[in-house]
This record gives structure tokens, sequence and C-alpha cells, in this order.
């Protein structure tokens, strides 16, 4: 069980999503036992499912939750 999750919602915004998750990785990377990283995409339109990938390859220690709403629910 992790003892931290670091919760990112996001819809869009790919750019400003890519530096928080990077952030977030970077401050993980010497807790990987203890910390989590949940991204909750409310059905994006601008494929961050890439850029979650991309960073996992980076960081492959930091342990990141994907998931993507089917439409968007609002807020």
């Amino acid at each position: 069980m992790k003892k931290l999750s670091i919760c990112i919602p996001v819809y869009n915004r790919k750019a400003l999503f890519e530096q928080s998750l990077l952030a977030a990785c970077k401050a993980c990377t010497n807790h990987p036992d203890d910390v989590e990283i949940v991204v909750s995409d409310n059905a994006s339109e601008d494929n961050l499912q890439a850029v979650v990938e991309k960073i996992r390859m980076s960081y492959p220690e930091v342990g990141i939750v994907y998931r993507r709403n089917a439409s968007n629910t609002g807020l």
C-alpha cells in the first residue's frame, strides 16, 4: 500500500500537464515504494496518454496510474 497518492486531474492543456507530471515524477524518484501518481483524464482531445507513456519510459521506477473517462463528465 502506498503512503501518498499525487492526484492530477486533467482536461487538455497538454504542455502544462506534461510539466506537472514531470515535476511529480522527479519528486518521487527517491520514494518509489511509498508514492504513486494518479492521472485522471476527463476525455481530453490532445492525446495525454502518449505524454504519460513517454514519461513512464523516462521514470520507470515511479508508479503512474492513468485513467481516462470515455466522455467529458464536467466538473
